[in-house]
């Protein structure tokens, strides 16, 4: 009897252990190339293997290396940096309010075009804020 028991919390201790392993893991996400023109960017969502509600994701943005805030992820987000604002606009395809494959981000800077001469590394964080995945480019 106690030897069934103790078996018993242990398989009970591995599996929960395993849950929340899976849990805390980062989603894969994946980006496809920046497309700069028009003086914004435009990217897409190339693949996510794990479907995950958009608002449980926060995104940054660094702009020749001074970093913004992280903010939540919505269907159109403010992040400033430095003394700019941007806005990152995201398209969920498919209305379902996952992000997914096939999403599109697009990133402009409020009044005007993107800054020229400017490298950008956009950052797809858990709410938690741990790294996802990023994008990079440069304006000419």
């Amino acid at each position: 009897m106690a030897v069934t028991v103790v078996a018993a919390g242990f398989v009970y201790f591995m599996v929960s252990n395993l849950a929340l392993d899976v849990e805390s893991q980062a989603p894969f996400v994946t980006f496809g190339p920046a497309n700069v023109e028009g003086g914004s960017a435009t990217f897409v969502v190339a693949a996510a293997l794990e479907a995950r509600l958009y608002s449980e994701y926060r995104v940054n943005l660094v702009v020749d290396g001074i970093g913004g805030s992280p903010s939540a992820l919505s269907p159109a987000t403010i992040l400033s940096v430095g003394s700019v604002s941007y806005e990152v606009t995201y398209l969920d395809l498919g209305g379902e309010g996952v992000l997914n494959g096939g999403d599109r981000f697009h990133v402009a800077a409020l009044g005007g075009p993107l800054p020229r001469n400017s490298h950008f590394s956009f950052f797809l964080l858990q709410s938690s804020g741990s790294f996802v995945q990023l994008v990079s480019w440069t304006t000419r």
